[in-house]
Parts: C-alpha cells; sequence; structure tokens
C-alpha cells in the first residue's frame, strides 16, 4: 500500500497493529516507511530507531535510516549503520553505495569509486540472476546506469521499479530527465505528471539521484564533486528508499 502511493491509508493501519503491539519492529519500520515518504525526516529516523531496537537485524531500516541520516548530513551517524550492513552482508549493494556517497562528501574520491564499482559490481551478478522483482536493486541499478550514461538500462530498471513503487518521486525526476536528454519532453513530461498519481513532493534528497542536486552542494564540498561524475550528480530528490 505504501509503495503504491496509498500512504494515509497504509498508515492508519500500521497505527492499528503498533496499538496492539508496541514490539513489533516491522511495524516501527513501516511507519518510518511512512513518514519518509510524507517528507518528514526526522520522525521517520525515529521510528527506524525503534524498529531497531527492537530487531538489531533489521537490514532495511538500517540502509533507510542511513540514506536519511546523509540527506540530514548526520554522516558520521549514517556510517554507523552503513559499516553494520557491510560487516554483515559485505557484497550489499546499496550499503555500498551509500558508502561512495559519505566518501565522496568526504573528499575521498578514489574510495568512493572503488565503493561505487563494489555496487555497480554486485547489481550485475543480480542482475543476471533477474532484479525484477527486488525493488531496491531496481532502482540502485537505474541510479548508477543512468550516471554512466547506459540509458536504455537506467530506462528499463527505472520503469521497472516505478511498476512496483509509483509514488517514488525521485526515481521519477531521473527518468524525466533521462527524457528529456532523449529529446523526448512529452515523456519526461508524462513520467512527471501522471494522472494517477497523488502524492505530496517529498523533500529532496542526496540519496536519490536528482539532477538538481549539484547546484546545491555546500561550496566545502565543491573539490570533492569534481571529477567524480558518477557519484555526487546522482543525490537528488529523495526518495525516498534505497
Amino acid at each position: 500500500m505504501l509503495a503504491r502511493g496509498k500512504r494515509e491509508t497504509a498508515e492508519s493501519f500500521i497505527d492499528s497493529a503498533m496499538a496492539l503491539e508496541r514490539g513489533n519492529a516491522q511495524a516501527w519500520f513501516l511507519k518510518g516507511d511512512s513518514r519518509r515518504l510524507a517528507g518528514d525526516l526526522e520522525a521517520a529516523v525515529s521510528h527506524y530507531d525503534r524498529a531497531i531496537e527492537l530487531n538489531s537485524r533489521c537490514t532495511p531500516a538500517r540502509i533507510n535510516r542511513a540514506a536519511l541520516l546523509i540527506d540530514l548530513q548526520r554522516e558520521d551517524e549514517a556510517m554507523e549503520d552503513i559499516e553494520h550492513v557491510r560487516n554483515e552482508f559485505p557484497n550489499h549493494p546499496q550499503a555500498a553505495y551509500l558508502n561512495a556517497l559519505v566518501l565522496a562528501s568526504r573528499g575521498d574520491i578514489d574510495g568512493a569509486e572503488a565503493s561505487r564499482l563494489a555496487a555497480a559490481s554486485t547489481l550485475e551478478t543480480l542482475r543476471a540472476q533477474g532484479l525484477s522483482g527486488h525493488a531496491p536493486s531496481l532502482l540502485l541499478s537505474g541510479i548508477i546506469d543512468f550516471k554512466k550514461g547506459n540509458y536504455e538500462r537506467a530506462r528499463t530498471a527505472l520503469e521497472s521499479y516505478l511498476k512496483l513503487a509509483p509514488s517514488h518521486i525521485g526515481a521519477r525526476k531521473i527518468l524525466a530527465t533521462l527524457f528529456a536528454r532523449q529529446g523526448d519532453i512529452k515523456k519526461a513530461i508524462e513520467v512527471l505528471h501522471p494522472g494517477e498519481l497523488r502524492v505530496r513532493p517529498a523533500r529532496r534528497s542526496r540519496v536519490s539521484p536528482g539532477p538538481l542536486r549539484s547546484s546545491q552542494r555546500r561550496p566545502a564540498r565543491r573539490r570533492s564533486r569534481e571529477g567524480q561524475g558518477t557519484i555526487r550528480d546522482d543525490s537528488r530528490a529523495r526518495q525516498r528508499g534505497v
């Protein structure tokens, strides 16, 4: 229900479940997702906190919390989640990608590129096995291919992802940018303004790529953006959720 854009209805069910069982980590995770989709990042982080307190191995909560902490410029805290996931799952593509974003923000371009390549390599393996039903991998694959200029592969991945999560504003912006670069303005507009979509625009995110992000970077980071093409540009209007 959350993925389909029916956030308010979904959140009412989540609240009912939480009232019945306050110790349900999955319910707290879903509540965090609902708050994230609403653009309430601080509340989302708080709910992910609780989900992780109840289940320290709730990897989706750690990944989503890390992504939001990056958006909130709390990168040291984000790295704690990223390192926790990578210690448990060394080839986790979302964790590798988030790690690349943090390293790039700190000016470690070589480390960031190595981490991005690790994420891309894992995704290639997953692609060979079939990504059709795994939304996070589809989104990340689309992001990476978009930044590499592999537009047809990016389009395939993003369109597949949007079938699973049509309310993801960030993914729509990337796909619209792709169509615009190919000169298909009509499709770009259709992607950004689908008749059936009824969601409130979420706050912009550094994690989900967006074509406008490079102009919003802090001056202190300017040098680390240069020469980094495939990593820094990809922060966009999140999200949300890796």
